[in-house]
């Protein structure tokens, strides 16, 4: 909050809605790495340049197409 668009935030949502970025439980995975136990964790964890690999996953994945 106080923060204005949540770009990590957006990312997030989209990469669990199309599958690649895991949700199990509270812990969120990428590609096998950990990205935090919350989201709030999971949004400092994909900063640059993780977030750059997960666009670009989500770019590939089949449900963007």
């Amino acid at each position: 909050m106080g923060e204005g668009i949540d770009i990590s935030g957006d990312l997030l949502d989209i990469a669990v809605a199309q599958a690649v970025v895991q949700k199990t439980g509270a812990y969120l995975s990428f590609r096998g790495e950990t990205l935090g136990q919350d989201w709030k964790k999971a949004r400092e964890a994909i900063k640059e340049p993780l977030g750059a690999a997960i666009r670009t996953a989500i770019e590939h994945s089949p449900a963007a197409e």
